[in-house]
């Protein structure tokens, strides 16, 4: 099969020109997270933390280097390639910082090198599945459009794109470079940094801080919102990656996946919670996954709208529109959180995966 003879021709020549910006963007969060980790362990972190500065401005000042190199490489490859410079900005900069959101996380996280090579490596495969894999689809499926490659590739055709398709593609990605210099800033401290622990129990211990225990409904409201592009972007790649398969398939893979994942991204603040002891009756616990529920209902719809606007044609998305699943009320949402919370409070958090899969039976008897 020759890619420029199929119809429509797959892009593969334009989207090769795109590593030409994503691969040096790759090594310079590379150096950037290497330089993190060795201050880490050389506790040169530690010391300036006691500076007279914020967290926040600790994570800029060692970022920002690294990033005005990466624009650099942008700007640069824009020129040689004879492209519009303002539209490769547009285009590539929601690239570079979701690449560092990955790589800042990789950075905080892990304390060896060994570690922090593996998970890098690991992030590396990741991010590149998401951006590429997508934009081969372009002019096939408008959820090519998942991916900003895919804008990259149309700039290179000379085609235009409207502002609907650049903020489903670029939305997702700032709103988690975001959520990374927020978790970010709660989590520099000594005690996580030189910690040695469990990937899983570092996550728990990410999102425990992340949590204003002084204020819990609104943590669990900012929690539930914050959560929702991460699920979305995962749950887009899912559609992505079986949306060539015969119908039937394609959506109960779609539909099952995507249950699993936003009932654990309601519940899990909750369930660490509890695990804490911060939360101990069950009362409470149901109305943090109440407001957790509502708030994730809410974002999660604002950007569906975002969606509908340029995947409408969409085959699967038909299917969603045409059995009312676009429509799916907030009550569903709240109850089967409230299920996964209610019964972790109960019965203990040792049985939370247990709790995890009633609230999601529930969920996935309603689609």
């Amino acid at each position: 099969i020759i890619p420029s003879l199929t119809n429509p021709p797959v892009p593969l020549a334009q989207v090769i020109i795109t590593f030409l910006y994503i691969v040096p963007v790759f090594f310079i969060s590379l150096f950037f997270t290497s330089s993190f980790t060795e201050e880490k362990i050389s506790r040169k972190l530690v010391v300036l933390l006691s500076a007279p500065v914020t967290r926040l401005q600790v994570i800029i000042g060692k970022m920002l280097p690294y990033l005005a190199y990466s624009i650099i490489v942008i700007i640069g490859v824009t020129l040689a390639l004879r492209g519009n410079v303002l539209l490769g900005l547009a285009v590539f900069t929601p690239v570079m910082l979701f690449i560092f959101a990955i790589y800042l996380m990789v950075a905080l996280t892990y304390r060896t090198f060994k570690d922090q090579t593996f998970f890098s490596v690991l992030a590396l495969s990741v991010v590149t599945v998401y951006l590429v894999g997508p934009a081969m689809f372009t002019g096939v499926n408008d959820l090519s459009y998942i991916s900003p490659l895919t804008l990259a590739v149309q700039m290179f055709r000379g085609e235009t794109f409207t502002a609907g398709q650049y903020f489903l593609a670029t939305t997702p990605l700032l709103l988690v470079f975001g959520q990374a210099m927020y978790v970010g800033t709660r989590v520099l401290n000594e005690e996580y940094l030189m910690g040695f622990r469990p990937l899983h129990r570092k996550i728990a211990e990410a999102i425990a801080m992340t949590i204003d225990k002084a204020h819990l409904n609104l943590s669990m409201l900012f929690m539930g919102a914050s959560m929702v592009p991460v699920v979305f972007m995962i749950q887009l790649s899912i559609i992505a990656l079986v949306s060539n398969l015969p119908i039937p398939f394609m959506l109960g893979i779609v539909l099952l996946g995507s249950v699993f994942i936003e009932e654990i991204a309601k519940s899990v603040s909750v369930a660490i919670l509890l695990q804490n002891r911060t939360v101990t009756s069950v009362r409470k616990a149901v109305v943090l996954a109440v407001i957790a529920a509502t708030a994730f209902f809410f974002v999660e719809k604002l950007l569906l709208m975002v969606v509908m606007s340029v995947v409408s044609d969409s085959m699967f998305v038909n299917a969603l529109a045409d059995g009312g699943l676009l429509l799916l009320p907030l009550g569903l949402h709240v109850v089967s959180t409230a299920i996964v919370c209610g019964l972790t409070a109960k019965v203990g958090t040792r049985y939370y995966p247990l709790a995890l899969l009633a609230g999601s039976v529930l969920h996935i008897m309603y689609n």
